[in-house]
């Protein structure tokens, strides 16, 4: 499963069945650190900070404790997020990955929880939360340290609390997005970030791709059995009653059988360009591991498939103007 960055949506990677991996995203410069296993069990808690009076809501938070087994052994994860809502759907067995931003090499708050199982992503978090409360106590201080200096300069008030506001939400906006924990990169780096990225979206249109194909492919197949069974009935019942649907249905079968072959076929060109994604991905450790010659030798892989899609496209032209095949499809 690929992990796409939680602010800005880049790929930055495949996550893991198990074990810890870091990943990088090239665009915003996060970096994610990401525990992964198999999950063993779950249990959570309501927490109320503060209860519900006439004036305000009750204050509440859900702490969750994962049990995720991994190569090394059972590992324990506490989370706190706001809120009383149980966000999390998992079940045991389920492939769980829990994303937390780091901070150089140390991990920091928790981002995401991703279900690999289920394809589900829950966010609680952004890179640099911890740092939010001190950012908006600072703009708070400088809010009001303007407030009084304009005031013992008998500004007036409506403007001095109009320019204290927007100092405070400036100073504290800025100072947020510089502690923010965005890492520096080398140009090369960058380059090579920018062409992992790449072969990311592509891997993952072309697993969409998969999917799809595969598919189609088992619809054809039920096709094909239940016009060979349509077929035996008709010849049972007697060939003359039903020759006309029998002569469709005898030129609907080469064309399903060339279809089914373009499939396989149309298959096994996905799956080694798939497996030369991986191989480039796999061994991209190093900055500069992704040869800049490799959009050249997909561009020539992808032409290959562009042309049995052609021939696909015209098959199934053929195969829905056969009455015998269309019914099927539309399932009457």
């Amino acid at each position: 499963m690929i992990f796409n960055c939680p602010v800005c949506h880049t790929p930055a990677g495949e996550l893991a069945a198990s074990g810890t991996q870091t990943l990088f995203c090239g665009n915003c410069r996060f970096k994610y650190h990401i525990t992964a296993g198999r999950l063993e069990s779950r249990g959570s808690r309501e927490i109320v900070h503060s209860a519900q009076t006439h004036q305000s809501a009750a204050r509440t938070s859900r702490e969750y404790e994962f049990r995720i087994a991994q190569p090394e052994g059972l590992r324990t994860i506490t989370l706190r997020i706001p809120g009383r809502e149980d966000r999390f759907i998992a079940h045991k067995n389920d492939k769980l990955a829990i994303v937390h931003a780091m901070r150089g090499d140390v991990a920091e708050n928790a981002i995401a929880v991703i279900n690999q199982t289920t394809g589900k992503e829950v966010v609680i978090g952004k890179p640099g939360q911890t740092t939010l409360f001190g950012s908006v106590v600072s703009g708070m201080a400088a809010g009001l340290i303007t407030l009084f200096a304009l005031a013992a300069l008998d500004v007036s008030g409506t403007i001095a609390a109009l320019l204290s506001v927007l100092l405070a939400g400036i100073v504290a906006y800025t100072l947020q997005e510089k502690l923010k924990p965005r890492h520096a990169i080398s140009a090369a780096q960058q380059s090579a970030l920018g062409r992992s990225t790449q072969l990311l979206l592509q891997k993952s249109g072309l697993e969409q791709r998969i999917q799809e194909v595969t598919a189609d492919r088992r619809q054809r197949m039920e096709i094909r059995e239940k016009l060979l069974g349509l077929q035996a009935k008709m010849q049972e019942v007697g060939a003359d009653l039903y020759q006309t649907r029998m002569d469709r249905i005898r030129g609907a079968l080469p064309l399903l059988d060339e279809q089914l072959a373009l499939d396989d076929k149309l298959l096994h060109a996905y799956r080694r360009t798939q497996l030369m994604m991986e191989i480039e991905l796999e061994s991209s450790s190093a900055a500069d591991a992704i040869p800049e010659s490799l959009p050249g030798e997909f561009g020539a892989r992808q032409a290959e498939i562009e042309a049995i899609e052609a021939r696909t496209s015209d098959l199934k032209l053929l195969l829905s103007a056969n009455e015998e095949v269309e019914r099927f499809i539309r399932g009457e």
